[in-house]
């Protein structure tokens, strides 16, 4: 999983490339499950999960739809790109 936090325009470089997601910037508003353990910054642990992929994602695009100010943007058998809008100030956060 990969989250980045934006306020401007989305990015179009999201989604898998040769197996993996894009890494995180320099910056420290993004964590990624694929990031290297040695990078503090930006490395987190994956969710657990003991299902097939395909009912992963089944089980994600219901919690998500479930969610306030979120909006799924991309959904395959094994990718999932939604989008999450703060309260507040209506910053977007990229989720994959």
């Amino acid at each position: 999983m990969s989250l980045f936090s934006f306020s401007g325009t989305p990015p179009t470089d999201l989604g898998i490339n040769n197996g993996q997601l894009k890494a995180c910037p320099d910056t420290p508003n993004c964590v990624n499950s694929q990031a290297p353990t040695e990078d503090k910054e930006h490395a987190i642990a994956p969710f657990p999960y003991t299902g097939s992929a395909k009912d992963a994602i089944e089980r994600l695009k219901q919690v998500i739809e479930g969610m306030e100010r979120s909006t799924i943007r991309t959904v395959s058998e094994d990718y999932l790109y939604a989008e999450f809008s703060s309260k507040l100030m209506g910053f977007v956060d990229d989720v994959e």
